[in-house]
């Protein structure tokens, strides 16, 4: 695109375009970085956002993807879980398809045939690909700092050398056993990574290694014919250097001290060192610059004059060279895109290794992605993070799933407190997550289907900086939810209404249930302590199922009270619903008094019968309206009879 061409190009860009373009190349100059707008390679439109499931910062923080929400920390992420990657690049990168997971089910499958040929080689197949990532230095980060003339000679020349013993590895290993590659991907690597780095070597040769190390510019270049700026510069000071050693000479003979040298203190070269015994032998018109309780220190008027020249000879020289420098980079930059892409390549590669290494774990299977149709099917399948913690400490309790579009795809999760709800769901997600970035998952045996997006609700927390209660940032996420959903959504919404009143956040957690049921239609994975909500399994026995975490009761010693007994977490989710939440056992649990647990099963208890008493008012209400010519004393009859039993 020529220069006028460009420049009509943007005057049609609508004006606020045009503005941010301007304060973008005005900022960018103020660090000497606008050449970065230079490389359109690096932008990205619009469009292509929905090329990605959709992952917004609340889903990366509650399914703990990158930091655990203890203590802020990596370890206990998932990334922590599935990071075995060898550089720097390749992290970053592996961190992008975390927070990116495909959506086009043929990039998938080339991600999944990668890794599942890296599970299934020799150990001495993968060891070798793995050799060519070993201790490499930040090739990505190098690159952009030599593409924006930022980069110093020494690690400017590692990073080619480096390069050029990943194009040599690369080289041997694709006559060896391209053959044997049977991913696409990996067949790529091994023709694309020598074929982009042809000439790396090349740009070492032209260096001068031993200078490069120690960051001379001066004597960086091995062929200076490119630069005669600098070759003059050097032949100049190589003079003045041999014109000093010619007055020296004539030193010697002055002060009559065949063995005197040149001093240098503190940065002040060419020093003529007099001891004070002789000092009646200094010419007069010699300058003295310091002296100590044994020496005076001089410079010649010869030496005056030369050194000044020789100092601005070598300033001279730094501005060449720096010129020099300059330009060589320039000059690479044309190869920027090439070597880019290599390392592209490569941080590709240490992603698939360190997937890799998670699929050969015990207990990790292939997921078999389905196309055409929304599934997640799974069979005794674990928490990737929670499953890998406890293997050293105790046994987990694997769970199935089974979720089908146009079937039963909303699950109504309850049961007790702390019985394992939360981690049930976000496994779920989890699983979808790993499975679109082309990971194996734990588990059995899996189906999943392609989902555009996974969106969650969970935790109880306030916005103090926009003045949002926790009941308002509940309803605001929930708010969001409903605006982005899809039919091809995988929603989590972990206890909705629990912000409010009873009977203001069960009335919230109904009609938000009812919306997502009919009108978003999305996978949806719903946790609740409201008993009500499972009343919509009746509703729409096609599309909900009633599950909860199992559990059994330990009765107490001293009482045969259900409150006072001890719940048992058995972490197993199973169908149906579950009676109560048992949040006393949580309770004493967490260490409050007995006299508070015993007051507040009382107070429980209380409030349980007078509901009782309510319902049976409206149901005797609901009877004697619908029948008027029932006798309300025989009702009543019943009713205290069938009381007397109980």
């Amino acid at each position: 695109m020529g220069y006028f061409t460009a420049l009509d190009f943007i005057l049609e860009l609508p004006k606020p375009v045009q503005c941010c373009l301007g304060a973008l190349i005005e900022y960018l100059e103020d660090f000497n970085l606008q050449s970065t707008l230079s490389d359109v390679s690096l932008f990205t439109k619009f469009s292509t956002l929905t090329e990605t499931m959709q992952l917004d910062s609340r889903v990366l923080h509650n399914l703990e993807v990158f930091v655990n929400q203890t203590d802020g920390s990596e370890r206990g992420s998932l990334f922590s879980m599935v990071n075995h990657t060898q550089t720097k690049a390749g992290a970053r990168l592996l961190k992008t398809w975390l927070a990116k997971p495909l959506i086009n089910y043929s990039e998938i499958m080339k991600r999944q045939e990668a890794v599942k040929h890296l599970v299934e080689c020799d150990l001495e197949e993968t060891e070798g690909w793995s050799s060519a990532l070993r201790n490499l230095p930040d090739l990505e980060q190098k690159l952009m700092s030599a593409f924006l003339k930022k980069i110093k000679p020494a690690d400017f020349y590692n990073m080619c050398v480096a390069l050029e013993t990943v194009r040599s590895e690369f080289a041997k290993k694709r006559s060896k056993s391209q053959r044997h590659v049977t991913s696409h991907l990996l067949s790529n690597y091994l023709t694309n990574v020598p074929d982009l780095l042809s000439d790396v070597g090349h740009i070492v040769e032209s260096l001068n290694g031993k200078a490069a190390k120690e960051n001379n510019k001066s004597e960086v270049f091995a062929n200076l014919d490119a630069y005669p700026d600098v070759r003059e510069c050097q032949a100049r000071i190589l003079d003045i250097e041999r014109e000093f050693q010619d007055h020296r000479r004539h030193v010697r003979l002055t002060l009559g001290q065949p063995g005197l040298e040149y001093a240098t203190v503190l940065g002040t070269e060419y020093l003529i060192e007099v001891k004070n015994a002789n000092l009646g032998m200094v010419p007069k018109d010699w300058i003295k610059l310091s002296s100590t309780k044994v020496v005076g220190r001089f410079h010649s008027p010869f030496i005056v004059v030369k050194y000044s020249e020789l100092q601005q000879a070598r300033e001279q020289l730094g501005i060449s060279t720096d010129q020099a420098w300059e330009t060589f980079l320039e000059s690479f930059s044309t190869c920027y895109q090439r070597f880019r892409q290599a390392v592209r390549c490569l941080a590709e590669l240490d992603c698939l290794l360190s997937l890799a290494t998670v699929g050969r774990q015990q207990g990790y299977t292939r997921p078999i992605m389905v196309e055409n149709d929304l599934v997640i099917d799974v069979t005794k399948g674990g928490h990737p993070v929670v499953q890998s913690l406890l293997s050293e400490t105790g046994q987990y309790v694997y769970n199935d799933t089974h979720l089908q579009a146009g079937d039963r795809r909303v699950m109504l999760i309850t049961g007790p407190n702390m019985g394992g709800k939360s981690c049930y769901i976000r496994q779920v997600a989890l699983f979808v997550l790993l499975a679109q970035m082309g990971s194996y998952v734990p588990a059995e045996a899996a189906r999943i289907g392609v989902f555009d997006g996974i969106y969650t609700r969970m935790g109880a927390k306030d916005d103090i900086f926009r003045g949002q209660s926790t009941f308002m940032t509940e309803l605001v996420e929930t708010s969001d939810i409903m605006s982005k959903v899809t039919d091809r959504s995988l929603v989590i919404l972990d206890e909705l209404g629990r912000g409010t009143s009873t009977h203001d956040g069960m009335a919230i957690a109904y009609a938000a249930l009812d919306h997502f049921i009919k009108k978003s239609q999305c996978f949806l994975l719903f946790v609740t302590h409201y008993p009500m909500l499972a009343e919509f399994e009746a509703l729409f026995p096609q599309t909900v199922t009633n599950h909860h975490m199992a559990f059994y009761m330990v009765a107490n010693d001293d009482s045969d009270s259900e409150d006072l007994s001890q719940v048992v977490f058995l972490y197993q989710l199973v169908e149906g619903k579950a009676s109560r939440s048992y949040g006393l056992n949580v309770a004493r649990l967490a260490g409050l008094p007995q006299c508070i647990v015993t007051s507040a099963r009382q107070l429980s208890h209380g409030m349980e019968e007078r509901e009782l008493t309510h319902r049976k008012q409206v149901e005797l209400f609901q009877n004697l309206m619908c029948n008027p010519g029932l006798d309300v004393r025989h009702v009543l009859g019943e009713k205290k009879s069938a009381d007397l039993k109980r």
